[in-house]
């Protein structure tokens, strides 16, 4: 709701309660985890315009729930310092659960909803990988030998093996 005050010709607003979303999503077995991007939109930025806002992501079922919050402070920003962030969970305790995902924005820390445009930037649950995985490159060198990993072989310029995931192999040259 509007507080009556302006700051540079900006109305400025009072939060009034959170921004939620909310889906059912069935996990599997393995391990799995919420993965996105935040960040504020531009018109969040400038002097008189948003002190941020804090992103939750909350996941429940049977009883558990786990949770992730972060602050994206954006006062005195200009676009060059507005980046994407990196914004995590890992839901594996709750693996092959069907579960409640919960995204929510809040307004900053002095309550303040003015302009707060925040944006989630593909967010998404990703199931973990452990295991032998096929690999498949593009290699800008003839390979010899890729190591920390099973037998290999060209396909043109692209290199395919079998290598423990995640894990770790080199490409060697001729």
């Amino acid at each position: 709701r509007a507080t009556g005050e302006t700051v540079n010709d900006i109305a400025q607003a009072v939060a009034t309660g959170d921004m939620r979303a909310e889906w059912k999503v069935e996990l599997p077995a393995g391990g799995s985890r919420f993965t996105a991007q935040i960040m504020m939109h531009g018109t969040a930025l400038g002097a008189g315009a948003s002190d941020g806002a804090e992103f939750t992501v909350e996941a429940s079922a049977a009883g558990k729930t786990l949770r992730h919050s972060a602050y994206y402070d954006c006062r005195n920003f200009d676009r060059a310092q507005n980046l994407p962030r990196d914004f995590e969970l890992d839901l594996t305790p709750l693996a092959g659960e069907t579960i409640t995902l919960v995204l929510c924005v809040g307004a900053g820390p002095r309550g303040n909803a003015t302009r707060d445009d925040a944006m989630w930037l593909t967010p998404r649950v990703e199931k973990s990988f452990t295991g032998p995985g096929r690999v498949e490159l593009v290699a800008p060198f003839p390979v010899g030998a890729v190591t920390g990993a099973g037998e290999f072989r060209r396909e043109g310029n692209r290199v395919v093996f079998t290598a423990p995931l995640p894990g770790k192999f080199t490409l060697k040259g001729e």
